[in-house]
């Protein structure tokens, strides 16, 4: 489409910026965006911002509405006009819609930059009318000071929207949710927002972790609590018990134990951590007696390899060590007898057809 290459043009600089032909582009823009062109309507915001923060361009604008913020943008005063809504004004933009033409609008921005963010509700925007992030932040801190919590989580909601992505908000509402609100699911959804990165941002990673643990998605809290130990908080007791706490969700006593004795040492007779250690423990007996039984059915039925490695996995867990070293002496003992019957046979095999040569190399080994 021509208008499209058009605006490209303008915004890029490829051609001369003539108020009255940018206009009319983003008239027929505007029209093409109101049969549904999604392009056009980015467009058209694009370009009608872009003319009104042009250093050599003065235009008549002036404010049609207050709610929702909406202004009129005219070559002149009786120039056909271009309208854009406040959601629509860049921060740019508005700034000096104040500065040149002495025109304050009070705009609620809510871009939430890819993050996933519940409603704030009706009263906490009337609270925080007209404020930016930081006002938005102040107004929670005040409530909560109060003990109203309904209109803090609301503020945070919306310090998070009016940021455009901020980290600083994002944390606080994410710290809230989990210490102050239990909120954790909607932690959890804030969090792993795919507009979010967490790298390097480790006191997000814990947040996210420790909503995670409350709601005992273990397995998933305890590669972000690992991830934590390797980053300088290996001698926190709460961190390195969770992650045995996760390694036990994902059936692995072993491993479960070797986190939980680091937990214990560094912080003695914490109960939580005794009571995951006297379950690791317990699972690690129940794993290893199951795996003596099927390595005796394995060697009663002649599975010397099967009943060897069964035997071999129980031994290591240290637990009725004593019992899987009787059994793998018991398999190795069956294998030489195995090894000695067979030489034994080839032996007499040799005889009956007269090769006493190779009826004695047998005799030898089996011997």
């Amino acid at each position: 489409m021509k208008i499209k290459a058009d605006a490209e043009k303008i915004l890029s600089g490829k051609k001369k910026l003539q108020v009255g032909r940018v206009l009319a582009v983003v008239r027929m823009l505007e029209e093409a965006a109101q049969q549904g062109d999604a392009e056009c309507a980015v467009l058209k915001v694009r370009l009608v911002n872009h003319v009104l923060r042009h250093p050599n361009v003065r235009l008549h604008v002036e404010v049609v509405a207050q709610d929702p913020p909406t202004i009129a943008v005219r070559s002149g005063p009786k120039g056909r006009p271009c309208t854009l809504s406040g959601e629509e004004i860049e921060r740019d933009t508005l700034a000096l819609l104040a500065e040149r033409y002495g025109i304050t609008l009070h705009v609620d921005r809510e871009g939430q930059a890819g993050l996933r963010v519940r409603d704030p509700g009706a009263a906490a925007r009337k609270v925080c009318h007209g404020l930016d992030a930081a006002g938005c932040l102040e107004r929670a801190a005040e409530a909560l000071e109060a003990f109203d919590y309904e209109t803090a989580l609301g503020a945070y909601r919306l310090a998070v929207l009016r940021s455009d992505g901020a980290m600083g908000p994002v944390e606080a509402l994410a710290r809230f949710l989990v210490e102050s609100y239990g909120a954790y699911d909607e932690a959890v959804e804030l969090l792993q927002s795919p507009g979010l990165d967490l790298r390097g941002r480790d006191d997000l990673v814990r947040i996210l972790a420790d909503a995670l643990h409350a709601l005992g998605r273990h397995t998933e809290a305890e590669p972000l609590y690992r991830t934590l130990a390797e980053r300088g908080s290996g001698r926190d007791p709460v961190v390195l018990r969770r992650i045995g706490h996760g390694r036990l969700a994902a059936g692995d006593p072993a491993e479960a134990l070797r986190w939980l004795r680091r937990a214990d040492a560094v912080a003695p007779g914490d109960r939580e951590t005794a009571a995951l250690l006297d379950e690791a423990r317990a699972r690690m007996h129940a794993r290893t007696s199951s795996w003596i039984e099927q390595a005796r059915a394995a060697l009663d039925a002649g599975r010397l390899d099967e009943a060897e490695e069964l035997a071999r996995r129980a031994r290591q867990t240290g637990v009725d060590a004593a019992e899987a070293r009787r059994l793998l002496d018991a398999v190795a003992a069956e294998r030489t007898r195995r090894q000695r019957d067979e030489a034994v046979a080839r032996a007499e095999a040799a005889r009956a057809r007269g090769d006493l040569e190779e009826a004695a190399r047998a005799l030898r080994q089996a011997l």
